[in-house]
């Protein structure tokens, strides 16, 4: 159980902690439609889960690699399961798209709070569910229509089953706890395949080794679990097989493994990310800002200590005395960072299941100190803090503008640098965990400042809605018919979804240059590039609309 000194918390940071956290959640609920749907990745994944209510297939993605309709075996149903179902409940769009990773980092965030909260107590759980909602990689994939968000969810269900079986209360029932793991690790394996396994075990060996001692004595009901994972796991992949022979071999060979070890594997619906060695701890720094800054500090003190020895605290002796908890936490954290060492293609996206582990381990650190609930003043980090989100909110949305943001995102954002300032004006923080909590509000308007101030900027250029309303939007149109038009050049995936809200529907397919004449299609899109590089295309073809990217074509003589 928690210390008795750390399970209560001032009422003062209970309170305006608790607000933040609704804040940041709120902030991110309603920019959910902004931007659009972006290509190739969020537009591949949409589209895959409403072609699966289109052709009524639920076992199988669907999607249009440009020549129709076809089997999407790159990945497992799991999000497509969740967004089909979203799409079903509230329709086609964008805010449907990304509604899954929403609830995903929801649920997240109760899991972290009841984790902490039974560990290390309240000051701790609070601390915890601010730092994982105010870090950037969390906020921005809580709005993305990807499916790493849904892999940490099951991800970090399964660690904090297994770190509370070894810790109290949930081995009391070891079988359903057992149980509950391996279908929390079934939903991850379902979600991205046979990476799930990698993350969990890479937490969990080191941390059994070190405490081997303590897992020995605590027999965990392992055949529970692998019972419970296989028998929901593999009806659907051999369901898959069976009905798309070939797919097993393409997706543990080609998209798992060969994507580790090799940088031209065969991907059928992308192209690879390669990386140089050990990118992914600088990479997991990064997404954690700016919280990680008070972990570098942290290990900076520490190690300015007299008595401070590398050597010595890499003893597995001397990582023996520490709280078990927090070492799995640190564990968890080291864990996908490691792994990715190790693989030559990947991105940022795919360190979102450590999100909860490092917020976790910096909210139990920082929750034991006594510093962390002392007065803050003076304090001139906080001071700096203040000064820095003023002039970026002063000159984000002034960059903003310049990029075709509306005029309200400036008043917007320069009301809130007043209503900031008058509030610290008017209230001295009893402690330097309010100072957090001031800091994770900072961070929430700062992230919705962001996404509102480029919004237009990063739709016009990386998104097709808005070719595509200015093609609904042509006079002389049949609105009972579907409306065809080719795509000259690579089809982007968001034409999927965005072909099918509003009227009239919209049918894209990818055309050739030498197709341009055909008259079976209403208009014709191109990028601003190809228009450029091609005038033969310029003399067959006239332009009735454009964004910043693409060109909206018709035949010269209609």
């Amino acid at each position: 159980m928690p210390d008795s000194d750390s399970t209560s918390a001032p009422h003062s940071f209970v309170r305006l902690s608790i607000i933040v956290s609704l804040l940041i959640l709120g902030a991110r609920l309603i920019t959910l439609p902004f931007p659009d749907l972006i290509d190739s990745t969020e537009g591949r994944y949409a589209a895959a889960a409403l072609g699966m209510i289109e052709h009524a297939d639920y076992l199988t993605p669907w999607i249009n690699m440009g020549n129709g309709p076809e089997p999407y075996l790159g990945k497992p149903p799991m999000h497509f399961w969740l967004t089909a179902a979203c799409f079903k409940l509230f329709g086609v769009s964008t805010f449907s798209a990304r509604l899954p990773s929403f609830i995903a980092t929801l649920f997240c965030t109760a899991v972290i709070f009841c984790f902490a909260r039974h560990i290390w107590g309240l000051r701790s759980a609070l601390l915890s569910i601010l730092f994982y909602l105010s870090s950037g990689l969390t906020f921005f994939l809580a709005g993305a229509a990807l499916l790493d968000t849904t892999l940490m969810m099951f991800i970090t269900c399964a660690l904090v089953l297994f770190a509370g079986f070894y810790h109290a209360g949930l081995n009391s029932r070891p079988r359903l706890c057992a149980t509950l793991i391996g279908a929390a690790l079934s939903g991850a394996f379902l979600t991205k395949g046979p990476v799930a396994i990698v993350i969990f075990l890479s937490t969990v060996l080191p941390w059994a080794f070190l405490f081997r001692k303590q897992v020995v004595k605590k027999r965990f009901p392992l055949i529970y679990s692998i019972g419970t994972f296989i028998a929901l796991t593999t009806p659907w992949y051999l369901a898959c097989e069976s009905s798309h022979p070939g797919f097993l071999w393409y997706f543990i060979v080609k998209e798992n493994l060969l994507r580790v070890i090799s940088e031209n594997y065969g991907d059928r619906y992308g192209t690879g990310h390669p990386q140089f060695f050990a990118t992914s701890f600088l990479q997991g720094a990064l997404c954690f800002l700016p919280w990680t800054g008070v972990l570098l500090y942290l290990a900076w003190r520490k190690i300015r200590t007299e008595d401070f020895s590398i050597r010595k605290s890499l003893l597995l002796s001397e990582l023996k005395q520490h709280d078990p908890m927090l070492m799995f936490v640190a564990s968890w954290s080291l864990s996908m960072p490691v792994f990715l060492c190790f693989t030559t293609q990947y991105t940022a996206n795919y360190l979102a299941p450590i999100m909860p582990g490092l917020a976790l381990l910096l909210a139990a650190i920082l929750g034991k100190r006594p510093s962390t609930w002392s007065a803050t003043h003076p304090n001139r980090f906080l001071t700096f803090g203040h000064l820095t989100a003023f002039v970026v909110l002063i000159v984000l949305p002034l960059v903003g503008f310049a990029l075709r943001a509306p005029w309200w995102t400036i008043v917007l954002s320069w009301s809130v640098i007043g209503i900031f300032y008058a509030l610290l004006r008017s209230r001295n923080l009893a402690s330097r965990a309010e100072g957090y909590s001031i800091a994770s509000a900072y961070l929430a308007v700062l992230y919705l400042i962001i996404i509102l101030s480029f919004s237009t900027h990063i739709s016009s250029r990386r998104s097709t809605n808005e070719i595509l309303s200015i093609a609904r939007n042509q006079t002389g149109l049949d609105m009972s018919r579907t409306l065809k038009i080719g795509f000259i050049g690579q089809l982007p995936f968001s034409t999927s979804v965005y072909g099918a809200i509003g009227t009239p529907r919209i049918e894209v397919s990818e055309v050739p240059l030498s197709a341009c004449c055909a008259q079976e299609h209403d208009f014709f899109i191109a990028s601003a590039r190809v228009m450029r590089d091609n005038n033969t295309l310029q003399q067959m073809l006239i332009e009735v609309g454009r964004t910043p990217k693409w060109r909206l074509l018709t035949h010269a003589q209609k």
